[in-house]
């Protein structure tokens, strides 16, 4: 509104700066952007409760601070050819409200708002055909709504709402879905609030249907829709699954990718518990699921109420026997209900045998559905075979130092490989010399992992046998490790396929310089 109606109102707005962020001394938005509009204050009461108040609050002071008077210059008119001053009332007083804004998006919000509340006190005939500005982004229009809700106008942020398909559905982020699912409910009336919801919906489910652009998303995206009420949380959690589905089924891929696990551990807590209740995880044993939750609890600060959930989705019952009755009390972060004693659970478990569980389930019924639940139905890739030849490399050149030490002791000497993760444990393999007699042989080991636990005290058997294979590489293969617990009801896991290679030719290494 360029020029003063006729009950005038100057709204000025002033640069603000938010909490703890001190306001700039110059080249500030002023410079740029008009920092006052024209308003009518008949209008404005209309349809604001703050114009209303605020109005109603400056009539009563009449100190004449917040009131101008406009200097009205005398109007001329003619006659019988004579030019006469003509008699005219002095018009209504301008008075002046003050706004504050962030910056130049807050400014053009604002002084969009108070149009649309002037358009929408019109009647429907003399209103704007369309009542945002072209070119309206979701960033702008969110702007506006927070303008309407601070401005105690239903009305308008109805308004709002309802141009909210009528923008470019492109250019909404996730950040934008969670501002407008996080709305006061009082911004607006609640059919209006039930459009935002149906609005959201519809553009999480568009976005969370398509593969590409969900794979675009980060975990900094998803974790602002935790920021939500629970009961909304609640309504778009399919879309939250079909997002971790996407990143994260593949459990034991997870904890062997530095990137993928990096990305793990940006995920809020519910995002987390919502991942561990799923069927479609991909996992060897449910031992890589409960490594993946010790990695993600490590460093972090949960509630005993939390710890209690994320033991709760755990499939317990699906967990290898010397896992389940020796490390899995040793997690940190594992918690069973008050009610669910996980001696005896194990204990029924054993007994009766994990295909007479459903048979007899009425006498687990004091602990997590979770504890006796199927395994995980999601299938293995094509590849997954191989995971378990878990393959050490040495070369010709640490095997030389490792007989050179040897030589110059007169002692066995022995060369480790890095660590390798399969089946819920952190393993080495161990190339032993021994000396005099120069005998090359290969020890297989549980090591420990920063953050977990010491593994179980245990004893890891292995068979070896020596295999050339054609090139230069040499094999130790057919390496087959059973953990064998004995303590309560006893445990052994068995671990096939572990290998050691190396393009070293281990003869010439180990009867060197005899």
């Amino acid at each position: 509104m360029s020029c003063p109606p006729f009950y005038p109102l100057q709204v000025v707005f002033e640069q603000g700066s938010p909490e703890g962020v001190e306001r700039p001394s110059g080249g500030s938005a002023q410079h740029v952007q008009s920092t006052y509009v024209w308003a009518d204050s008949l209008l404005l009461r209309a349809r604001s409760e703050y114009f209303r108040a605020a109005l109603t609050f400056i009539e009563s002071q009449d100190t004449g601070d917040n009131v101008k008077r406009r200097r009205i210059a005398p109007r001329r008119g003619r006659r019988g050819g004579k030019s006469v001053e003509a008699d005219r009332p002095d018009e209504p007083a301008t008075k002046v409200l003050r706004l504050t804004y962030q910056d130049a998006g807050d400014l053009e919000a604002g002084k969009n708002t108070i149009q649309m509340l002037h358009d929408l006190a019109l009647p429907p005939a003399s209103r704007t055909l369309n009542l945002l500005p072209q070119g309206t982004t979701p960033c702008l229009l969110l702007k506006m709504l927070r303008w309407a809700d601070y401005l105690g106008s239903p009305e308008c942020a109805e308004a709002c709402i309802n141009m909210l398909p009528h923008l470019d559905q492109a250019e909404f982020r996730i950040t934008d879905i969670k501002n407008l699912l996080s709305l006061p409910h009082q911004a607006a009336p609640a059919t209006s609030y039930e459009k935002v919801e149906r609005f959201c919906s519809e553009w999480l489910q568009c976005a969370f249907g398509d593969t590409a652009r969900v794979k675009q998303f980060s975990p900094e995206d998803v974790n602002l829709l935790c920021l939500l009420p629970p009961d909304v949380l609640a309504k778009i959690a399919p879309m939250c699954c079909k997002y971790l589905l996407s990143h994260f089924s593949d459990v034991y891929a997870v904890i062997v990718d530095a990137e993928l696990l990096g990305n793990f551990f940006k995920l809020e807590y519910a995002l987390v518990e919502m991942w561990g209740g799923q069927d479609k995880l991909v996992t060897h044993s449910e031992n890589d699921v409960a490594i993946l939750l010790s990695l993600w609890c490590s460093g972090k600060s949960l509630s005993q109420e939390q710890m209690v959930k994320l033991s709760s989705v755990l499939r317990v019952s699906r967990l290898s026997r010397s896992f389940r009755c020796f490390f899995l009390r040793k997690l940190a972060w594992f918690s069973p209900p008050l009610d669910s004693d996980l001696e005896v659970f194990n204990g029924m478990l054993d007994e009766d045998g994990i295909s007479k569980i459903h048979r007899v389930s009425n006498l687990f019924h004091d602990y997590p559905p979770a504890w006796i639940a199927l395994g995980r139905r999601r299938s293995l890739p094509a590849d997954a075979t191989k995971r378990s030849e878990l393959t050490a490399c040495f070369s010709q050149d640490s095997l030389g130092r490792m007989l050179a030490k040897a030589e110059q002791s007169n002692a066995a000497s022995c060369l480790k490989s890095d660590l390798f993760y399969f089946g819920g444990f952190y393993w080495q393999l161990i190339l032993m010399l021994s000396m005099p007699e120069r005998s090359l042989g290969v020890r297989l080991a549980l090591s420990k992992k920063h953050p977990l636990p010491p593994p179980p005290a245990v004893r890891v058997s292995s068979s070896l046998h020596h295999q050339e294979s054609s090139g230069q590489e040499r094999h130790i293969a057919s390496i087959c490790a059973w953990i064998k617990c004995h303590y309560g009801w006893g445990s052994s896991d068995s671990f096939q396929g572990l290998k050691v290679t190396s393009p070293a030719k281990f003869g010439e290494v180990v009867h060197k310089g005899s």
